[in-house]
């Protein structure tokens, strides 16, 4: 596939690697399973790791812009750019839990769509699941669970990329 194919692929819910959730404010909150091809920059990729790209967004803009509240932007940043390990954690067949290895946030100021971040974990092999869990960091949806098929997930690090 192409880049562009993948990304596509990616990005079907009914591949299973993507997953929406929104609230009655507009908040909306995406995860999706993704190759560090697919980023637009050089990332070595790691043996046995898993990257997961979570976004967030209201009215189809960052949701960090529109907190509204000078404190609680802080807190929010401040969240998303340094105390991610407190709140996102991988559970692999619902018995071991494993913490972020990596994450990367880039705040963008309000000038993107969402506010995007990048979250590596280095994984033992699974039989069956991976459950990425994310707490509640501070926009009001509560802990939430995304749980991933471990064959469309190895699946997905199968395809070729064509350039």
């Amino acid at each position: 596939m192409s880049q562009k194919e993948l990304s596509a692929y990616i990005k079907d819910t009914g591949n299973s690697l993507t997953y929406h959730i929104s609230n009655r404010d507009s908040f909306e909150m995406a995860v999706s399973v993704i190759r560090p091809e697919l980023l637009g920059k050089k990332i070595q990729s790691v043996q046995n790791a898993r990257y997961f790209l979570l976004s967030f967004s209201r009215h189809g803009r960052e949701a960090l812009s529109q907190v509204g509240n000078i404190n609680k932007y802080a807190q929010l940043n401040n969240n998303l750019s340094f105390n991610l390990p407190q709140y996102c954690r991988l559970i692999v067949d619902r018995k071991d839990t494993v913490r972020l290895a990596n994450y990367a946030f880039n705040n963008t100021y309000g000038l993107a769509a969402s506010n995007n971040i990048l979250l590596v974990f280095q994984l033992p092999a699974a039989k069956k699941n991976y459950m990425l869990t994310i707490d509640e960091i501070g926009f009001g949806l509560g802990q939430q669970k995304f749980e991933f098929d471990r064959t469309k997930v190895d699946n997905l690090y199968q395809i070729s990329i064509i350039k």
